[in-house]
């Protein structure tokens, strides 16, 4: 019975994801918990099947069997993709980017001091367009910023970039905005902030409880690569609430009005690197291309309430289990026994847990070709990089 009831809570977590909020939490059990469960379950119900007196267990056997059986399928196949494994590994793998393709960058420092090794890999990537969040006000953040700006732009004046950071780089190709850094190789041409709502009910020891979110909105500037497109390209960043009490369907609408609502007087870009108001407010564009923190697990109802119409980059061209994110931040859990128990059982488990949180929405102007995740060793998130080709 416990087996089925295993079964039971995998298969409405995955209809109602967040839709409710008590269906969050069955929806946020990883997957591999369930299954090892269910699996050992059934392994103990025919070991000691023999010795049972009742019928019940030798009735209800085949049907947890069946259960097992297809939530595994489910997993390795609907959620995993491996198919996509075994079909590189016959027919190759994709074709090498093309000369069209965006390459994009997004990676959640959760203000952890270790912001020095981004430059490092964002030089490794080589990405179009990089977004690096909740990097600490310290050096390493002025080194980061400095090498962003010479890196993706680079320029024969000084410019101030953020802050005191002065560096050597065209203006315009880098923004920042509190714990958002945005660089981009072709120039940001307008720019907005969009700062969620405090919600009611945030639990005082989550960071949620002082930074409610943000969505940054950029348009940057197609050049000749994209001209096809006729229009900027339209990236929104974003970085929701990780406060695990909270329903994240709620989030989701929250944000969806405050962007809705946003009204406001864009950024531009001057000659001397500056970022001043335009003189006439306006609404947020609709997005080419959504990524960010939604800490909320790929395929949930709030990340499409937020996104309507678009298409996951890891549903549509990734393969493998996507772990974004590690629970190594659970210090933040309640000092209480109950706390020191949910960190413990959390740890242990860890190396089988597949939240992945960090995720990249792509609209119809565009398909992704290309998904990986960049796990980094002592960091809570990996980095995730997707490359674009527009859809023709």
């Amino acid at each position: 019975m416990l087996g089925l009831i295993g079964v039971a809570q995998f298969v409405v977590g995955r209809l109602m994801t967040d839709s409710t909020h008590a269906t969050q939490y069955l929806w946020w059990i990883p997957a591999l918990w369930t299954l090892a469960g269910v699996w050992g379950l059934l392994a103990v119900s025919a070991v000691l099947g023999p010795w049972s007196k009742g019928m019940r267990g030798a009735m209800l056997r085949p049907v947890l069997l069946v259960g097992c059986v297809g939530a595994t399928l489910w997993v390795v196949f609907g959620e995993w993709h491996m198919q996509r494994a075994v079909t590189h590994r016959l027919f190759g793998s994709p074709q090498a980017p093309r000369a069209d393709t965006l390459r994009l960058m997004h990676w959640n420092l959760s203000a952890t001091y270790r912001a020095g090794v981004a430059d490092e890999l964002v030089a490794a990537e080589s990405p179009d367009i990089v977004a690096v969040v909740n990097a600490r006000y310290d050096k390493h953040r002025r080194a980061l910023v400095r090498s962003l700006g010479e890196s993706m732009a680079p320029g024969d004046k000084q410019i101030r970039l953020d802050g005191r950071v002065r560096s050597f780089s065209e203006p315009g190709h880098l923004f920042s905005s509190g714990m958002a850094i945005i660089a981009s190789r072709q120039r940001i041409l307008r720019a907005g902030v969009v700062n969620l709502e405090h919600l009611e009910g945030t639990d005082p020891e989550w960071r949620s409880s002082w930074d409610p979110g943000f969505v940054v909105w950029l348009e940057i500037d197609p050049g000749e690569r994209f001209a096809s497109l006729g229009r900027p390209i339209v990236v929104w960043v974003v970085d929701f609430p990780s406060d695990p009490t909270l329903w994240r369907m709620r989030v989701a609408e929250s944000a969806r009005d405050a962007v809705s609502a946003w009204n406001d007087r864009a950024v531009v870009c001057d000659e001397e690197g500056r970022w001043v108001f335009e003189p006439e407010p306006g609404p947020v564009p609709a997005p080419d291309v959504v990524m960010g923190d939604f800490n909320a697990p790929r395929g949930s109802a709030s990340v499409e309430r937020i996104t309507p119409g678009m298409t996951d980059a890891f549903s549509a061209v990734g393969v493998g289990r996507a772990r974004s994110w590690h629970p190594r931040g659970l210090g933040q859990v309640s000092n209480s026994w109950a706390g020191w128990l949910a960190r413990r059982v959390v740890w242990t488990l860890e190396p089988l847990a597949d939240w992945h949180i960090d995720l990249t929405r792509v609209g119809g102007a565009w398909r992704a070709s290309k998904y990986r995740l960049i796990p980094v060793e002592g960091m809570p998130h990996a980095a995730q990089v997707v490359e674009l080709t527009p859809d023709r």
